[in-house]
């Protein structure tokens, strides 16, 4: 699916900084409701859901191939303080998704 593709994309390419369901409805050609339904038709979750899991997987790289801290990792991915980071962790399913 195109418009998912170009979604999951978009969020790769802003995982540095937060974004939100309609940053990325505005990339792709559907509704909110429309790239909602597709998400879930081809990858089984929410586009929500999907911007948490690239997120947190984006501070589980960074902790471990790099030499920041947490705090350090918190400003460079704009959270506002450590209680986000962890609250990320801390409600994260684990998602399981195939390339789109």
């Amino acid at each position: 699916d195109r418009e998912v593709a170009k979604a999951v994309h978009f969020i790769r390419q802003n995982s540095e900084i937060p974004i939100q369901v309609a940053d990325v409805v505005e990339k792709t050609n559907l509704s909110r409701c429309g790239l909602y339904l597709r998400f879930q038709k081809v990858l089984g979750h929410s586009v929500h859901d999907e911007i948490k899991r690239v997120r947190s997987e984006r501070i589980a790289m960074l902790l471990l191939e790099s030499d920041l801290t947490i705090s350090q990792i918190a400003i460079t991915l704009v959270f506002a303080d450590l209680y986000h980071i962890a609250r990320y962790f801390k409600n994260l399913n684990c998602i399981i998704i195939t390339e789109v």
